[in-house]
């Protein structure tokens, strides 16, 4: 049977720099560890679904211009337009639902 080595406890650092230098030249295997729980919600609207589009080139190119632009990924901007989209959509729905009632 291995028996479990004594942990170190973890030394107070005065500088965020000086815990940086520490870390590089220690393992965290070594020293004492807190352990906190934490309740994590998973919100289910954050699921991904992989879809596949067909787009014209030149409106890909562009698209990808832009990204570099706004130094985004090309997909994650078609992302935010569509959210973008959909949020103006649902909004203009909501006030027209409100014009009614009202």
């Amino acid at each position: 049977m291995m028996k479990s080595k004594k942990k170190k406890p973890i030394p107070n650092f005065k500088s965020e720099q000086d815990e940086q230098e520490f870390w590089a030249t220690h393992s965290a295997l070594d020293y004492e560890m807190e352990i906190v729980e934490a309740e994590v919600k998973i919100d289910p609207m954050a699921r991904t679904r992989l879809v596949s589009l067909r787009l014209p080139e030149r409106l890909i190119a562009d698209l990808k211009e832009i990204a570099r632009e706004e130094d985004l990924p090309y997909q994650r901007l078609i992302k935010l337009c569509l959210q973008k989209f959909v949020e103006v959509r649902k909004a203009k729905a909501q006030r027209r639902t409100s014009e009614v009632r009202g």
